[in-house]
This record gives structure tokens, C-alpha cells and sequence, in this order.
């Protein structure tokens, strides 16, 4: 009673004040046989409306009440900064308030934070006697929360296990998944879905909460998050397989083209808009695998999440990361900076040497001759001998893909081959060759290719497609050598090389090379070639200038926004949209030729091959056409809802066909001339919908 006597202990007894129940008290006047005053008494009689009318100070005096239960809703108001909430097993006075169920309009505070926790609402009523005005909501004494990720939560026996500790359910319990009600039984839920599933990832945040006062756990919230590529970023939205924009979603600044973006549901938070922030991402080589889902970079490991496919030893990749845990990977080489051409091999020059040595081209494009282990002087350990038994046979390694490894400027080299001893094939899943292959886009070949006895069951496979960043070594008129990317060997002219190596991983069930060999014998490295499309940005008018009638067109080619004259009157017009090849007249006029094109949805699409396919039927297109080739068809990027071209974006698939089932929006016009063997000219909106 001596100590000081601080504002927070003020304001607390303050607040007990206020929540203490009014009282009665009954005085008592003493007399004495004389009739004369003795004493006074007064003492608490009971408490004022005894059991169900008492009546708090707080309540008596400034008309406001404090008003317990579970708070299950917090709603930012439409087009105001205040919330509306929800509180169940509403109690007061320690009965049921108003059936049980309470909702308040215009609270000044976002609780989201304490949503499913047991709360106190202060309240005051109006005039017409309804709780109206919300002081406060405060977090009450009887919460007990723990907090983890789903990776660490599973059911063990009749107990919830968080993180190597079980807790004790209550006997009536709720899961809510994303602010959504999802069960009514955590048991049967973390039965399906502990630990981590393709629906819910590993990644998820979870909280168990008691909120009766017990170590009884009765409310199992889940906050789940998915991780896509942005590949278009504008002025209010981001496109990542779909748009989402601003008025949907609070999106982070700073988000890039090419970023990875974690998204979570408008569902989880109180203003009704989902999130797009930027995931981390960790990039680097993967130095050691533990079993088939984890995997090492720069000393730490990482786990993969439910589906996700790790990296192979040596790859160098990036991994999408939510909590900790792996939810993409984009495989930047699978160790193909560790695979050379081995161009020749042969004995060392030196006398006596214990070495052998072999000409590489490294992935960088370096061209060396260096010493080449022979395995303990063992020359059949790595050389194979001809028929005598004792000459190495050095023209079977000419011209063959090896892993290597160096060690004091000594190479030990292990060739890759189809042999059935072959296992090791320098981190990719399989291996392929052939002698008869057409590259066009892709490597084909009219047969299955030969396969190396290690791959993954692909043994049946006759086409390959390119990775952007794959090393390509390429054998050129007859004696020169080369390294170009996937990317550039994907434009190619259509040519037929002589004899095609494969390193190849499975993606999307087609395999895409990663390393490669060409033989192109006495060819050069083929080229591509342009033409000139442009898309009308505006309908077309016609002015008449000194005289002439001249036909005007604004319209973008992918480089720049122009407008072009054709001298005359073009029939019928150009609508804006429409698609049109254009050439030079060289005195500022153009000739222009309208194109019959088809608005449409893309249904499938392969970037590396560039094989497509379109939700209409598209003219002069058929099935063995449905290409985007990187040399011979235009693209062109466009803004149509904001009528304005863009110098950058990707083809995506439609969201109908990318998760979004009830959308039906256009999102490409695809024009084929006639007699092409590809797409000849797609126009491809940045925002996946097609406003014309």
C-alpha cells in the first residue's frame, strides 16, 4: 500500500471500477436504553437488481456495457475507413446476449489481428437502445495462442502435435481456412491435411487458439499463399497468369517483370483486397541432395513443398521461397557449367607422362587443351582400347559430351554416353541422340531417339525442345566450333544437322534440353528473318491534304506508336484492333493490306517450341501449324483497354484456361497467311484480356 502508485495501475483500478457491479446499503442507527444515539452502521446490503438485472457502473453512469465472445468477422466498411465485426457466443452479465450473435457497424480500428481470440467489445447504445458506438475491442484474458507453420502441424492420436508439442482439443472446435470456415473438426482436417498437401503447402502459417480460459485448443486458423511468375507489370496491376489489380488487391512496390510474386486471398484481411508481394527468392548451386525433396545452397538447406520437383545435384537454380519452404523452382542450368565438349583425346605430349590429354570447349566458349587423369595410370579405366587390346581408342570420345571435375589444373572426366554402365549424366534426367534430327524451333526427328539405359522410362521420345539459357555447342563448316544459348538455336532457319547430343530434364511433360551438341558438318549457323505487321491502336479517318484523299491509321508495330497514310480510300475502312501488313512507299506513304484475323483465347502454349493452341477455330490454321516460331512470327505486345502498345510481355495462357474456369475473356488475335507454316503475327494483351 506504501508502493507508488503508477498511471497503468491507476487506469486499471479505474477500469475495475467501472465493471464492478452497483450495490445497496442498509444503515442501521443504534440507540441506547436511554434513546440516545450510540452508533451507525451501515453495511452492503445486495448488489443493486440482484441476479438478472445488475448493473455495472460503467453501464449505470455512461450508458456503455462490455460485451464478451469470440470475434469471428472483422470487414473494412464499403468505401469507408471504419469496420464492421462480428462477435459469437456473445455473453454479458454472464448470460447470452442478444441470442448469442452480435454484429457492429462503424468500429474506428481494424481488429483483424484478433480475429477467432476471445474478446471484450465496449459498447454504448443509441437512442433507440441498439449498441451503436464501439470504444474499443480488447483481447481477453483467457487466449492462449500458439503459432507455426502447417509443415510442423499434424495430429498425434487424440492431440494436435505443433512443432514437437501436443495440445489438447477442445471438445467442439473450428478450422478456418483464409477467414473462411472450413470444418467443424480440427481432428479430421489435420488428419487429411497435416504437415502439408498439393491443396494446403507446406508454407502455410497456421495458430491454435484457446479461448476459454483452458489449455483446450478449440479454433485452428490456416493463412495459405501460391507463388507466380509477374510477367507484365503496369501503371494499377500486375499480370501473373491472370490480372490482378489494384482494386483487387494491394500490390507491393518495386514488382518487376520477372519477379516472383506471393499472392494470399482477400478473404484473410479486413479491406476484402488479397496481397501481391514479392516472394524471396534464393539462387545458387545445389552442392548436395538429401533424399528426392531437399536440397543445398550455399551451405543451407532447403525442403521442397507437396509437388514441387527438386533440382538436381549441380544445377544452378532459383528457389521460390513461402516460410522456408520450396514452392517453385526455376532451374537456370542443371549443372551444365560443368559439362564441356570433349572435341579430341589423346596421349600427352610429355615423355612419360601419367596423364592423357583432350581439347574442350567449355560452356563459356572457351577452347583449351588440358591434362586429362587416366585413373591411376589404369588406361582402360577411362580409355576404351581398339580390337588389339592395346592402342587407346581415341576416336570414340571425339566430339562428346563429358562432366569433369578439376583438381590442380587436372581433369577427370566422365563421358556421357548410352552405355548401360551410364548413370551419371552430369545432374539432368535423361539423355539423348540421334543422327536424324530437324531443328526448326525444336530438335524432331521422324523416329524415337536413342535413349541412355539410366533415363527415367523416356525412352520413347522423338521431340526436344530448348531451354532460353541452355548450352548449345555447336560443329560448323566441318572444323569450327561454337557456343550459343537454347534461345538463339530456337530461331534457327529449319536445317538438318548430322548427329545431335541431349542432356534434357521433363518439364510439363515434354523434355527440354539443357546441354546439347550439333553437328552442323559443312553448314553455317543458320539466321531468321522479319516482316512488317502493325495492330490499329484507333479506328482509321480519311483527310484530304493539298488535294488528295488520304487514309489514316494509328496503329503500333512493336516498336513504335505511328500513324500511317495510305493515299486513298481503303474499303470498308480499319477498325481499331484490326491487323495489317504495311511497306514503305518512300514519299511517307505506305501501301496497307487488311488482314483477315481471329480474336481468340489461348488454350496451350509452349514457349521453348512455341507450339500453341486457340480455344476458336483460326483461319488458315491447322494442326500441324499451330506455331509461334521465333523467326517468322510477329508479336506484338498491346495495352487494348488502354488502346496503346507495349515493347514487352509474354504469351499467356487465357484464364480460362489457367484456373479461372468462369472467365471467358479473349486474349490474342492470331492472323496465319495462307500457305505459312507457323502463326504469321499474333497481337498479345499485357493484361490477358482483349478489350477490342
Amino acid at each position: 500500500t506504501s508502493a507508488a502508485l503508477t498511471r497503468d495501475n491507476a487506469a486499471q483500478m479505474v477500469w475495475n471500477a467501472m465493471n464492478a457491479y452497483e450495490v445497496e446499503y442498509k444503515t442501521t442507527i443504534v440507540t441506547g436504553e436511554d434513546g440516545k444515539l450510540e452508533t451507525i452502521v451501515t453495511v452492503q446490503d445486495k448488489v443493486v437488481g440482484d441476479n438478472d438485472d445488475k448493473i455495472t457502473l460503467l453501464e449505470d453512469k455512461y450508458d456503455a456495457k462490455a460485451i464478451t465472445g469470440t470475434l469471428t468477422k472483422v470487414k473494412q466498411d464499403n468505401g469507408k475507413s471504419t469496420y464492421n465485426i462480428t462477435i459469437e457466443n456473445a455473453k454479458y452479465n454472464g448470460g447470452t446476449y442478444n441470442g448469442g450473435t452480435v454484429s457492429y457497424t462503424d468500429v474506428s480500428k481494424d481488429y483483424s489481428d484478433l480475429l477467432y481470440q476471445n474478446v471484450r467489445v465496449l459498447v454504448k447504445p443509441d437512442k433507440n437502445g441498439k449498441d451503436a458506438v464501439v470504444y474499443g475491442v480488447y483481447a481477453t484474458g483467457k487466449n492462449t495462442v500458439q503459432t507455426g507453420l502447417l509443415a510442423d502441424l499434424k495430429m498425434d492420436g487424440t492431440k494436435a502435435k505443433l512443432d514437437g508439442t501436443k495440445y489438447d482439443l477442445a471438445n467442439t472446435n473450428t478450422v478456418y481456412v483464409d477467414g473462411v470456415k472450413q470444418s467443424d473438426n480440427i481432428k479430421t482436417w489435420l488428419t487429411t491435411n497435416g504437415e502439408g498437401n498439393a491443396t494446403y503447402g507446406k508454407g502455410s502459417e497456421v495458430e491454435l487458439l484457446a479461448v476459454d480460459g483452458t489449455s483446450d485448443y478449440s479454433i485452428l486458423k490456416v493463412t495459405t499463399f501460391e507463388v507466380k511468375e509477374i510477367t507484365y507489370v503496369g501503371s494499377d496491376y500486375v499480370t501473373a497468369g491472370t490480372k490482378y489489380s489494384d482494386d483487387d488487391y494491394v500490390i507491393s512496390d518495386g514488382l518487376k517483370k520477372g519477379d516472383y510474386a506471393l499472392i494470399s486471398k482477400d478473404t484473410n484481411y479486413a479491406d476484402g483486397k488479397g496481397r501481391v508481394e514479392k516472394a524471396t527468392v534464393v539462387e545458387g548451386k545445389v552442392t548436395s541432395t538429401k533424399g528426392s525433396d531437399e536440397v543445398m545452397i550455399d551451405g543451407t538447406w532447403y525442403t521442397m513443398n507437396t509437388g514441387v520437383t527438386a533440382p538436381k545435384l549441380n544445377a544452378s537454380a532459383k528457389l521460390v521461397l513461402v516460410n522456408g519452404y520450396v514452392y517453385a523452382v526455376d532451374t537456370v542450368t542443371a549443372g551444365s557449367s560443368d559439362v564441356a565438349l570433349v572435341v579430341e583425346v589423346g596421349n600427352s605430349n610429355t615423355v612419360g607422362s601419367k596423364y592423357y590429354q583432350a581439347r574442350l570447349i567449355l560452356a563459356d566458349g572457351t577452347d583449351k587443351v588440358v591434362n586429362v587423369e587416366k585413373n591411376d595410370g589404369n588406361d582402360e579405366a577411362l580409355i576404351d582400347l581398339k580390337s588389339d587390346g592395346k592402342t587407346p581408342d581415341f576416336e570414340k570420345y571425339s566430339n562428346k559430351l563429358a562432366a569433369y571435375d578439376v583438381s590442380k589444373d587436372v581433369y577427370t572426366l566422365t563421358f556421357i554416353t548410352t552405355d548401360s554402365s551410364q548413370t551419371d549424366m552430369a545432374g539432368y534426367e535423361n539423355f539423348y541422340y540421334t543422327s536424324s534430327a530437324t531443328i526448326d524451333g525444336s530438335v524432331r526427328s521422324g523416329s524415337k531417339f536413342n535413349a541412355a539405359a539410366a533415363n527415367k522410362e523416356k525412352n520413347d521420345v522423338s521431340r526436344a525442345y530448348f531451354d532460353d539459357n541452355a548450352t548449345v555447342f555447336v560443329k560448323y563448316k566441318d572444323d569450327d566450333y561454337k557456343v550459343v544459348t537454347g534461345e538463339a538455336a530456337r530461331k534457327w532457319d529449319e536445317i538438318t544437322p548430322s548427329m545431335v547430343r541431349m542432356l534434357t530434364e521433363e518439364k510439363s511433360n515434354s523434355q527440354y534440353i539443357g546441354v546439347a551438341y550439333i553437328d552442323l558438318g559443312d553448314k553455317n549457323v543458320p539466321g531468321g528473318s522479319d516482316k512488317t505487321y502493325a495492330v490499329a491502336l484507333d479506328d482509321s479517318y480519311t483527310s484530304k491534304i493539298d488535294g488528295t484523299t488520304y487514309t489514316i491509321v494509328k496503329a503500333w508495330n512493336g516498336t513504335e506508336e505511328t500513324e500511317y497514310k495510305y493515299e486513298g480510300t481503303l474499303s470498308g475502312g480499319i477498325t481499331k484492333g484490326s491487323v495489317f501488313e504495311y511497306s514503305s512507299n518512300g514519299d511517307g506513304t505506305v501501301d496497307i493490306d487488311k488482314l483477315t484475323a481471329t480474336t481468340t483465347q489461348v488454350k496451350t502454349y509452349d514457349k521453348g517450341s512455341g507450339e500453341i493452341t486457340f480455344a476458336d477455330t483460326v483461319t488458315n490454321l491447322t494442326g500441324s501449324n499451330a506455331k509461334i516460331d521465333a523467326k517468322d512470327t510477329t508479336v506484338l505486345f498491346v495495352d487494348s483497354d488502354a488502346a496503346t502498345g507495349e515493347t514487352n510481355g509474354e504469351i499467356q495462357l487465357a484464364p480460362e484456361f489457367n484456373g479461372d474456369a468462369t472467365n471467358h475473356d479473349d486474349n490474342v488475335t492470331v492472323y496465319v497467311d495462307s500457305g505459312d507454316d507457323c502463326i504469321t503475327l499474333i497481337v498479345v494483351d499485357v493484361q490477358n484480356k482483349m478489350a477490342w
